[in-house]
């Protein structure tokens, strides 16, 4: 299946799963709705790395993953809490580290644009566009509550510098379920199970 059917496959999905965070829902309802995020939020990164690949056939994107730190998720409740509990709202944030090569011209901001074109033509627009900043560069796309922030490795960069692009993706504000903090980004298979 193409990157591009993934993401409007996915969208569906999500699209269901916004309508419905109006109120608190169930407990079953905020389990099902993490869930779907997840499998939207981690499913739409990877499909984002794929683009880069299709549109850049002739480099290599060598992806540094480690699952707990890179499919994990933030608060957005504003309300604080401690370690072992969970917020009463969160957001998945995946994100895709890729090291490019070869890296000539040095730097990958050139390649964000063409990546992102594929989003924006199904419909993501632009939130924001720092590619042209000298320092900090970035481009933000959104969609439906969902946002993909490319942030590339500046052309000027220290020679010692890794020839990165890092992909994150922004997943809605979603009520937590009542067992959110057993949730291990390391093994998301024990807490979602074969559902």
């Amino acid at each position: 299946m193409s990157a591009r059917r993934r993401v409007v496959a996915a969208l569906a999905v999500l699209a269901l799963l916004v309508a419905g965070c109006a109120h608190r829902p169930s407990a079953q309802v905020r389990y099902r709705d993490a869930k779907r995020a997840y499998d939207y939020t981690t499913t739409l990164a990877d499909a984002v790395v794929a683009q880069a690949r299709e549109v850049f056939p002739e480099l290599t994107f060598d992806l540094n993953y480690t699952q707990k730190f890179d499919d994990d998720w933030t608060s957005c409740s504003g309300e604080p809490y401690q370690n072992g509990e969970a917020p009463r709202a969160f957001g998945w944030t995946p994100s895709r580290t890729l090291l490019v090569s070869p890296a000539d011209p040095p730097g990958t901001v050139h390649l964000v644009e063409p990546i992102a074109q594929v989003f924006l033509d199904s419909g993501w627009t632009v939130a924001y566009d720092h590619l042209d900043h000298e320092v900090g560069q970035s481009l933000v796309i959104s969609k439906d509550g969902v946002s993909i922030r490319f942030t590339p490795r500046p052309p000027d960069a220290p020679e010692n510098m890794v020839n990165d692009l890092i992909i994150s993706v922004v997943g809605p504000c979603q009520f937590s379920p009542d067992d959110f903090a057993d949730f291990d980004a390391a093994d998301p298979d024990a807490y979602f199970g074969d559902d």
